[in-house]
């Protein structure tokens, strides 16, 4: 490489860590994708799956209680159903059970559901229909806790009502 092309690969590595400034306060900005929103071109999950090769389809077991502990989780019925690849909990998350890019945000796993219909374990099978018929089998068992109704209940800590 002569030493003309490294100066031009310098500035043009300089140039990309150094971008243009943003947009200045008061200043609209459009969303990355709005355009393709508005059109109707962005392309979403159910738009790419069915092209794509050994696509699995994952279900939700949601809890019946806005606010309850989880006993235990039950997958046997579930397993033995047509489909049914694997259920995911809790047992199944190696590092941190979090699904924030900020940590201690949610669990994705919970151990305590903080609203109804909160998701505790995930059905994975080889379609949508087997996965939402394991779901339907999964037995969780609750302990049922007092629902937070307030926003004074909320900050209090924790058994002090």
């Amino acid at each position: 490489m002569s030493a003309s092309e490294r100066a031009r690969d310098r500035a043009k590595l300089g140039a990309a860590a150094h971008p243009p400034p943003g947009p200045s306060v008061g200043q609209a900005v459009s969303h990355e994708s709005a355009e393709e929103h508005v059109t109707g071109r962005a392309r979403y999950v159910d738009d790419l799956w069915p092209s794509m090769h050994g696509v699995v389809h994952a279900w939700p077991v949601m809890s019946p209680f806005a606010h309850a502990r989880v006993i235990s989780i039950d997958a046997t019925e579930a397993l033995a159903q047509p489909g049914v690849l694997a259920v995911l909990s809790g047992a199944d998350v190696p590092g941190e059970n979090d699904v924030g890019a900020v940590r201690r945000d949610e669990p994705l796993f919970p151990s305590v559901v903080s609203f109804h219909g909160h998701a505790v374990t995930w059905v994975v099978a080889e379609t949508e229909d087997e996965a939402r018929r394991g779901a339907a089998v999964v037995a969780v068992e609750y302990e049922e806790l007092p629902a937070i109704l307030s926003v004074e209940q909320a900050a209090s800590p924790p058994g002090a009502s």
